[in-house]
């Protein structure tokens, strides 16, 4: 259970139902996965390994032509975690707003990534909301680990 702070919305209530139900945002729920992380990696340590895109933070348009001459895509994943479970090489989830917020649908280019992912053999998933991911993640460590590789030289 994570216990969330229902008043980390940035911007002005737009109407009375904001008021009393905040609504948050793809970015406020990808922070509450991170904020878990950063308590549950003493159960689960692989999750230093967790990273997070910035894809769906706005940027000026001089930052993103730099964000895409640097090689940003469009739809790529917002969280990665590359650890080797199971039959997967890697986890890939595209963080969408928890359904009860409006949830989202997924672009082409994110629909793309997630096959193309999933076909690379990395498990590769769209979920709704903070909670949703979290749960993911924690199935996705709890699949059998094949031991560690370490290449000569490190």
């Amino acid at each position: 259970m994570i216990w969330v702070k229902k008043s980390s919305v940035k911007r002005k209530p737009k109407t009375l139902l904001e008021v009393f139900y905040p609504v948050r945002s793809e970015f406020d729920e990808q922070v509450e996965v991170f904020k878990w992380a950063a308590i549950a990696r003493y159960e689960f340590p692989d999750l230093d390994m967790l990273v997070g895109s910035l894809n769906g933070v706005r940027l000026t348009i001089g930052a993103a032509v730099k964000a895409k001459r640097a090689g940003l895509k469009k739809g790529y994943p917002d969280i990665t975690l590359d650890v080797r479970r199971g039959e997967f090489v890697g986890l890939k989830i595209e963080l969408k707003k928890a359904k009860e917020n409006g949830g989202g649908w997924l672009s082409p280019e994110q629909k793309w990534w997630l096959w193309q992912l999933t076909y690379q053999g990395r498990r590769a998933v769209c979920c709704y909301g903070a909670d949703q991911a979290i749960e993911e993640i924690k199935q996705y460590l709890k699949l059998p680990s094949h031991g560690r590789f370490m290449p000569d030289g490190l």
